[in-house]
């Protein structure tokens, strides 16, 4: 069934590819569902026959292929005869669609859009595919309910073919809300508690709710019975239960804990900017007059809900997540450098075009310039990074601030129990996570855990020099995650506790100890950035276990030498 819907809309959707080759015709003529004409374009066959905004269309003695493509395009060079009542009197007004002009922002727009669509489709499939049930099942129809229909392919189908597209795209949102209920009510395990039980299992009310007013509308367009009173209730109907889809998710986020919530987290933020950019293009088409920058991004943000499917494959497929603060920080920085080299290069061609326009310098001097932009760029990237992480980011801050000053301070440890203990705790503090253990190798070559956080005694307590995990951090000699193991473990912890990287502390080419952590308490995976933070912590442990070592054979050589000047034999 998911593979035959998949068809289905890959056929509605990616036909509109040929708009820029093959373009639609339209009349010039805008008119609400009632039929009263809103707009008349200039220089359009609408136009030309005399009609005007506040002209109606007598939709009920009006053939069906003359409201088909009156209310919409037809194919270029088409006739379209219709009624048209104006001041109370009726006339057939014959009309010829012209081919309707287009710019290289509406074929890259569309493009845009077309692959949206197809990534939106095959994503959501490809979900219920890899992790069948009830939720994936539910998000996979609501997907499809929010596609659109191919411009192009309405304008060449058949009639029997319109019209079932016609009835589907209107009735299919019923199914599509149901399903976001449900998924809403599930997720992320698929598994609805509490009151969200009761949603889960009434989910089916939106469908009549919904696909009842689709399915009167969709039989009112074809016999030209106006806009029906249950059609002007649908989107009230669609917006409620929208609403209350958000209401059970945000519920089902406030009692989630751990890497659960932190899944939430980011479904939640993908829909929030979806929700917000809607907002912001309902307010955009409200103007008239905007330059063409803002229509552009107008239509380029009309893809940009492919992130909701996008966003929900990666919280179900991926074991771990990355904290949202994360991927928040590293776009602002991106974002305010970007700004800055902008400003900059906008501020110098204003500056070099008016004082030396008139020499051959402003175009050296642009060069010389980006150049030396080119090379403060990562010293710029660096300094706005410090800056956004100590204002927007200040716990994240702090904890970079102790982890570095963990690395200064472990090479004066001066036994290896303080090693192990700052090896430990701090990173597991700093970075608020659910567990760590240190394993040191003792004198029989073995790794023993000699310091550990939410690590049970039932839990593993040592590792041979032969161990699966012991050979590859030996051989790759830098930090692993866990899941990239060869072997999967069922002796560490589990659930929140399970670790999610392995640090092994090498001196001088040996594995000398290795140092597993968890991941945050929020349930967010370990980043590059704190990994490279830990890396330098566990160098500065390598440099600590080789002084307390040379301190101690110090300490054996000085003990020999006092035994031989005082003549005694030495044990």
């Amino acid at each position: 069934m998911v593979v035959v819907l998949s068809l289905w809309a890959l056929l509605s959707t990616l036909p509109e590819l040929m708009l820029p080759w093959q373009p639609d015709g339209w009349t010039g003529i805008s008119a609400d569902p009632d039929g009263v004409i809103t707009d008349v374009a200039k220089g359009s066959s609408g136009e030309a026959a005399g009609i005007v905004p506040g002209d109606r269309i007598d939709l009920a003695h009006a053939t069906f292929d003359g409201r088909r493509f009156f209310f919409s395009f037809a194919p270029p060079g088409s006739r379209v005869t219709v009624p048209i009542v104006h001041d109370g009197l009726t006339r057939q007004v014959t009309l010829t669609s012209l081919v309707r002009a287009r710019t290289p922002a509406d074929n890259i727009t569309d493009e845009i859009e077309v692959l949206s669509a197809l990534v939106t489709i095959v994503v959501s499939a490809a979900l219920v595919l890899v992790r069948p049930g009830a939720m994936t099942f539910g998000f996979f129809l609501f997907e499809l309910s929010a596609l659109w229909v191919s411009e192009w392919f309405l304008v060449r189908a058949p009639t029997p073919l319109y019209i079932a597209e016609n009835f589907w795209w209107r009735v299919i949102a019923g199914p599509g809300l149901a399903g976001l209920l449900r998924f809403c009510a599930r997720f992320p395990g698929d598994v609805s508690t509490g009151w969200r039980v009761w949603v889960d299992r009434y989910a089916w009310v939106a469908i009549p709710l919904l696909s009842v007013p689709g399915a009167w509308t969709a039989y009112a367009d074809i016999f030209g019975l106006g806009a029906p009173r249950l059609d002007r209730i649908l989107p009230d109907a669609a917006f409620a239960a929208i609403a209350f889809s958000l209401a059970v998710f945000l519920d089902a986020f406030r009692t989630a804990t751990g890497q659960d919530r932190q899944r939430m987290r980011w479904v939640f933020a993908s829909l929030v900017l979806v929700l917000v950019i809607a907002v912001g293009n309902w307010l955009i088409i409200g103007f008239s007059a905007l330059p063409l920058a803002y229509i552009a991004l107008y239509n380029v943000s009309l893809s940009v809900p492919t992130i909701v499917p996008l966003t929900v494959a990666y919280v179900l497929v991926k074991q771990r997540v990355v904290d949202v603060s994360f991927v928040l920080s590293r776009a602002v920085v991106y974002g305010v450098v970007t700004a800055i080299i902008i400003i900059c290069f906008a501020a110098l061609d204003w500056v070099f075009g008016r004082m030396l326009a008139a020499t051959q310098w402003a175009v050296p001097a642009e060069l010389l310039v980006a150049i030396g932009l080119g090379f403060g760029l990562n010293t710029m990237e660096k300094r706005v990074d410090r800056v956004v992480d100590g204002v927007l980011f200040r716990k994240r801050h702090i904890a970079e601030i102790q982890l570095a000053r963990a690395a200064q301070t472990l090479p004066h440890a001066p036994t290896y129990e303080a090693a192990d203990e700052h090896l430990l705790r701090v990173p597991v503090g700093a970075l608020e996570l659910t567990s760590g253990a240190i394993f040191r190798r003792d004198e029989e070559g073995r790794l023993t855990r000699v310091a550990s956080i939410g690590w049970s005694d039932r839990d593993l307590a040592s590792l041979e020099p032969a161990d699966s995990l012991v050979l590859q951090l030996v051989a790759s000699q830098a930090p692993m995650r866990m899941r990239e193991a060869l072997l999967p473990r069922a002796d560490l912890p589990s659930k929140e506790a399970a670790p999610v990287i392995a640090m092994p502390v090498i001196t001088r080419h040996n594995l000398r100890a290795i140092a597993f952590y968890g991941p945050h308490r929020s349930g967010a995976d370990l980043d590059d950035d704190e990994i490279r933070e830990l890396t330098e912590v566990t160098k500065a442990a390598a440099a600590a276990y080789d002084h307390i070592e040379a301190e101690a054979l110090r300490k054996q050589v000085r003990d020999l030498s006092d035994v031989i000047a005082r003549g005694l034999p030495a044990h």
